[in-house]
């Protein structure tokens, strides 16, 4: 997904915005673009922010290379597990920022 261009980016959101779980890996930056200021008004425009627990956390192996987590309300909770290597040091700093 943010690795595609803008046009096609477009057309996968309300798929996301309809399941009940979606785990994404994203950079924070791809050709110029800043993914992370992407992805947080994408989840605002979508509504992911209400309907979804965010959770983001960064790739064991990948500097600046991100997860990101969000699970419906009614499904579940996204749950930061340090087997996961998801803790406070690695969150994101701006993304998936509503869930522990």
């Amino acid at each position: 997904l943010t690795e595609a261009g803008l046009g096609a980016r477009a057309k996968v959101w309300p798929l996301i915005a309809a399941c009940g779980i979606v785990l994404l890996a994203f950079g924070n930056e791809f050709d110029g673009l800043d993914n992370a200021v992407y992805l947080n008004r994408e989840l605002e425009r979508w509504g992911l922010v209400r309907t979804h627990n965010l959770l983001s956390w960064h790739l064991m192996q990948s500097t600046g290379h991100y997860y990101l987590l969000a699970v419906r309300k009614d499904v579940g909770e996204a749950r930061c597990l340090e087997e996961l290597n998801c803790r406070e040091g690695t969150r994101h700093p701006t993304v998936g920022r509503d869930s522990t």
